[in-house]
This record gives structure tokens, sequence and C-alpha cells, in this order.
């Protein structure tokens, strides 16, 4: 729809955010349903909507009960669905997303390092291990190509979970070696939904001084081809210990050669690797292009944000 890419915002979101209760909003609901019954994203952010009310909570289940086949075998549907999950912490919904689009995708690298972040969400430390295992077995015996982006990403997840998880899996956590460059920080790592995706993330430290990361093909070339070729879509970004403070985080979206949204999971990861590390996920429906909005912003060198 085209005045949804002018506001970025669906006349169908306005109409239930302007209502003043959770009936009024059924009732915006139900008026919307039949014009939008063939589009996933109408389905899926009225299900955000409602599971957003605590009283509607069983209403957004059936939302999406009522239309699953329109997610169905599509990955890139599911996993906006999957990342949707997690941000809301239903770990166990989001398992069962990723085992299917795991399934769908087993050639993918990234399709590994999301079952297995799932598994540990849903308090399988175990099952987690035994997927980097998997992948590591098969990259060794060139089943699966190395990337060198991905493969550092891949390994300070892994590490991780063998450092903190080590009781519950039977490991030594003692003979884990950690990347010191991650150890201690406050780390950020972005997913997107559609490898097509091209946007620009902006860092900004709480000097005011910015860096940009583009992911873009005109841009980063080298970056998009491996992405590609290798089946990734994730980035990862350490915050600079020696600038403590509250950082923005920026993005400018371009596109991903269709009409239909972006998703992008971030998740923050303060005093990563340490036993106060906490998490937190975070979903962006990326449709308004070239605006540099504000994503979030993150409290660096504290355990409280």
């Amino acid at each position: 729809d085209e005045d949804d890419l002018k506001t970025g915002q669906p006349e169908y979101l306005l109409a239930l955010q302007n209502s003043g209760d959770l009936d009024e909003a059924k009732l915006a609901f139900s008026q919307y349903k039949e014009r939008y019954s063939t589009s996933p994203y109408f389905f899926l952010d009225t299900y955000r909507y409602f599971y957003g009310l605590e009283e509607g909570r069983d209403f957004a289940d059936d939302i999406l009960r009522t239309r699953n086949d329109l997610f169905i075998e599509n990955a890139v549907l599911l996993k906006a669905l999957a990342y949707t999950y997690q941000e809301q912490g239903r770990y166990k919904e989001a398992l069962e997303l990723f085992k299917d689009i795991f399934i769908l995708r087993p050639h993918y690298s990234q399709s590994y390092m999301d079952l297995a972040v799932a598994y540990r969400d849903a308090g399988k430390p175990a099952r987690a291990a035994g997927i980097y295992a998997r992948y590591q077995y098969l990259i060794d015996n060139e089943f699966l190509k190395k990337s060198e982006e991905f493969a550092k990403i891949i390994q300070h997840e892994s590490d991780n979970l063998l450092q903190l998880e080590a009781e519950s899996i039977g490991a030594d956590g003692n003979r884990i070696t950690t990347d010191l460059f991650v150890q201690e920080s406050t780390r950020l790592v972005f997913e997107w939904n559609d490898n097509a995706a091209e946007f620009e993330l902006q860092f900004v430290n709480p000097q005011g001084q910015f860096y940009t990361w583009k992911h873009t093909f005109a841009d980063n070339a080298e970056r998009i081809q491996d992405e590609n070729e290798n089946r990734y879509s994730v980035s990862e970004y350490v915050l600079d210990r020696s600038l403590p403070g509250v950082w923005k985080i920026n993005v400018n979206y371009l596109g991903n050669k269709s009409l239909s949204p972006t998703y992008l999971k971030a998740t923050t990861y303060y005093n990563y690797g340490t036993k106060s590390q906490r998490s937190e996920k975070q979903v962006f429906k990326l449709l308004l292009k070239d605006v540099n909005r504000e994503l979030f912003a993150v409290s660096n060198g504290s355990i409280t944000q």
C-alpha cells in the first residue's frame, strides 16, 4: 500500500492505536480483516498489537491461528514471527518456528545459529551445544562453506554457551578460550529476516561521534556477496569500553527489492560472558525508506539501562 510506504504506519494500525478499549480495537480489526485477508503482515501487525495488551493475548493468538496458512513454508515470514515471539519472551513458540525454518533452509549457515540460540533461550543448552557441534562438523568436513565474518559471530555464541552453561552441558568451562574483545562488553547482535534487505546502522557514542555500517551492495559488495554465498543475515557490534554512557543506535532503511517490510532483531548483551550477563531482544519493522530513525539507546558500561 503506497500510503503505508509514505507514513510508515498502515491505516489499520492507526485505527487500532486510536481505539479506546479492547472491544473497540476488536471492532477495528474486524473492519479491516477482509480487506487484508491475504496479507501476512496485517496478521503479524495486529497480533503484535493485541499481544501488547494483557487482556488481548488470547485474541492475539486466535488471530495467528486462523491464518497460519499465510506463514507456513515461508522462511522470511516465519522468521519475522519467530523474532516477535523472542521479543515477547515466548521462547518455546519461537523454537518451534526455528525448527521449521531449519527444515526449509538446511544449507543456510544462519539456520544453525538461529536454532542453537532458540534452544538455549528455551532452556535446552545441551541441545544448543549439539547444534553448534554439528555446524562445526559440517564446516570441518566442507559440507558447508566457512565465512570468516559469520564464523566469528557463531564462535562468540558457542563460546558463551559453553562458558556460562558448562555445568548443565557437562563441559569444563575453564577450558573454554573466549575472545577478550567481547568478554565483559556490551555486545549488540543484529539479525534481519529478509536476506535482500539493505540498510545503514549508525552507532552514536556518548560524545556525539558516530560510525555508520552500510549494509548495501553499492558500499559493501564483498560483505553482501559473502552473505549470499554462505546464507547468513547477522552482524555484531561491540561498544567501546572507553566510552561509557548512553549510545544511540539509528537505522536508515533502503528497501529489500519488494514492497514488503523487513524485520530487524536487535539483541543487546550486557556484561557479556560474565555471571551477571543479561540480554534484551527488540524487534523493529522497517518499511519507511530513506529516513534516519532512532531504534534504541543503550547504556554502556553499566548493568542498569
